[in-house]
């Protein structure tokens, strides 16, 4: 939806009146585009294999396969790169 958002929580589910990039613009770095219509929390994937992510929760996103090695590759260092700071 063009002014609209669902954020899918761990626990819950909330509607904001924002657009996704109107999101973009005030998510923190671990928060990574993995499609025009989805955001993804890196702290929350389990595993990410090809075309397909997998997050705690048990819930998987699709990869879009021509970007498929990239994203792989960006997430994993977000997730490294946050394992150091902590």
């Amino acid at each position: 939806m063009e002014r609209e958002s669902i954020l899918y929580l761990v626990n819950e589910h909330r509607q904001v009146q924002a657009s996704i990039k109107e999101q973009e613009a005030v998510l923190p770095p671990q928060f990574y585009r993995l499609h025009r219509s989805y955001f993804v929390n890196c702290g929350y994937v389990a595993k990410i294999e090809r075309y397909r992510l997998t997050l705690i929760t048990g819930d998987e996103l699709p990869v879009p396969k021509m970007r498929d090695t990239q994203i792989r590759s960006e997430i994993a260092g977000i997730i490294e790169s946050k394992g150091k700071r902590e």
